[in-house]
């Protein structure tokens, strides 16, 4: 029973050593995105890939990029039609504004739509449970740029201190 029991303790052990860094990556990544986007996109329409605290925090229409919690993204991608530009399609249809993606979760898929331009990346320095170090930022329309600049320049001073910054919204950080 020790033997079978051991990898269990191991892992449970490992589990607890992690909970800490943890805590912090969602809180430096996934919590700060959810109150971005209440702040300053209440009730509009945005497209993210990690749907969980986002959801939970931030009154904002969400297009679930990984398909978790928008049908027709999980529809396409069981029919082998999700695509850079089905994706493109999507946001344009629903009118998304912005995007807060993992932009390597894309790569099989065609990469991130052409179309939409960056602006911006928050990274954590000791991920342990995130899906990527860095969450990109990005205007799905050259009408949502400026905003969306103005918007992560303001926020950038509420972040946490270890969270890495980059982007072009810097040059006019408050």
């Amino acid at each position: 029973i020790g033997v079978l029991a051991f990898p269990l303790v191991r892992r449970s052990i490992n589990a607890v050593r992690q909970t800490p860094a943890a805590v912090s990556n969602i809180f430096e990544q996934q919590y700060q995105a959810g109150l971005f986007l209440d702040q300053f996109y209440r009730g509009r329409r945005v497209a993210v890939n990690d749907v969980g605290a986002i959801s939970y925090l931030a009154d904002v229409k969400l297009l679930d990029v990984w398909g978790l919690a928008s049908h027709d993204t999980a529809s396409l991608k069981r029919r082998g039609g999700f695509t850079s530009a089905a994706l493109e399609q999507l946001a344009a249809r629903d009118a998304v504004e912005v995007a807060i993606i993992y932009p390597t979760w894309m790569a099989e898929y065609g990469g991130v739509p052409a179309s939409w331009q960056k602006v911006g990346e928050w990274r954590v320095t000791n991920n342990v449970v995130l899906g990527e170090n860095g969450m990109s930022f990005y205007a799905i329309t050259a009408a949502a740029r400026d905003r969306l600049i103005d918007n992560l320049a303001t926020y950038s001073t509420q972040l946490p201190a270890n969270v890495v910054q980059e982007g072009l919204y810097l040059a006019q950080r408050r």
